[in-house]
């Protein structure tokens, strides 16, 4: 597999949802995107996510934390 793989890990003001965010090549993907009411949620299943990307055969997947709010 080709290209890389940024996980954003962020909360929406306007909804108060955490979001782990999918970027691929610097694409942003909806489809892969997850959504959680909980901080601890958000960060458990960005790793998950990243590991997985990494079996797939992603090369490198990177996972960003943006400040809370």
């Amino acid at each position: 597999m080709e290209g890389s793989v940024k996980l954003k890990v962020r909360k929406l003001p306007e909804t108060n949802e955490w979001v782990v965010q999918w970027y691929e090549d610097g694409v942003y993907s909806e489809d892969k995107t997850y959504y959680t009411d909980d901080l601890e949620d958000a960060i458990l299943t960005s790793k998950a996510i990243s590991e997985e990307a990494l079996e797939h055969g992603y090369p490198e997947v990177e996972v960003v934390m943006y400040p809370r709010g």
